[in-house]
């Protein structure tokens, strides 16, 4: 996470409810992901690596652990699975490091770095809902037009997209639909598809790429010319695991942020605090 940007807008809690938890959510899960990195930064590569080594012995043998731990307390415990060949296959973890093709530190990163875009996906997903249609279930490729129909309905579209303009980089709605899509591929590619890589999946996926990298292209702003090497530097291989790094993350960070707090924003400027009246 370095040189990453993580903060949020502070809400006025009991203004937008729907910020409210969304900014709960959020902080949690990014406090957590600070720690995490944290750790495994300040452990050498090499403990890492055997502890990665170690987990299938562990996962090996936990029925029969569970077996004595019972008997400990005076119990006969005894399930199929004690007599079972089990454990775990490190091999897809465990080869590629040996060959040099990734360290220890970086494989541990790429799968926290899954979890945490699957987790933000979920916590804004939910945001959402709740801000448009109190929690009632849409498909995740109808986000953008849901927002964009609440937006409208509240007659509210005009300073949600200049807010949004003034803040990041994105200046204009079919700017935002298009990051989402892109992003929504991925979701689904681990999802479903556990992140691995097929032929069917990379045809849909490159007509998201195209039509995000059409709109990034279009000027020479150095911040857009940034983002567009960053989405272009996700070149997924057919058959293997997509590697999410920390840019990655941090472009959907950043872009689900920057929509929560325009959409916060646009809420309060159009629906003003209580004020009591003390005149009496």
């Amino acid at each position: 996470m370095q040189n990453m940007t993580i903060s949020m807008l502070k809400p006025e809690i009991g203004r937008v409810p729907y910020y409210d938890t969304f900014y709960r959510n959020y902080s949690m899960l990014v406090a957590t992901s600070l720690v995490t990195y944290e750790i495994i930064n300040e452990t050498p590569e090499a403990e890492i690596f055997e502890l990665i080594c170690g987990t299938s012995s562990f996962a090996a043998s936990d029925h029969e652990r569970l077996r004595v731990d019972y008997i400990g307390i005076g119990v006969d415990f005894r399930t199929p699975q004690t007599n079972e060949a089990r454990g775990l296959d490190r091999n897809a973890l465990i080869e590629p490091i040996k060959a040099q093709q990734i360290s220890a530190t970086n494989s541990l990163i790429t799968f926290i770095n899954a979890s945490e875009f699957l987790f933000l996906f979920a916590i804004f997903e939910a945001a959402i809902k709740d801000a448009v249609s109190s929690g009632k279930d849409f498909p995740e490729k109808a986000v953008m037009s849901q927002i964009l129909a609440k937006l409208k309905k509240d007659g509210t579209f005009d300073q949600f997209r200049n807010v949004l303009a003034k803040r990041t980089l994105i200046q204009n709605f079919k700017d935002a639909e298009e990051v989402w899509k892109f992003f929504l591929d991925f979701r689904h590619l681990y999802v479903h598809g556990g992140g691995r890589v097929t032929e069917k999946w990379l045809g849909k996926f490159q007509t998201s790429m195209d039509g995000l990298m059409s709109r990034l292209t279009k000027d020479t702003d150095l911040a857009k010319m940034f983002l567009a090497d960053v989405i272009e530097s996700c070149q997924p291989q057919d058959g293997q695991l997509f590697v999410v790094t920390d840019n990655f993350t941090n472009v959907f960070r950043n872009f689900i942020v920057s929509i929560m707090e325009a959409l916060y924003l646009t809420e309060i400027r159009h629906r003003p605090a209580h004020t009591t009246d003390s005149s009496g």
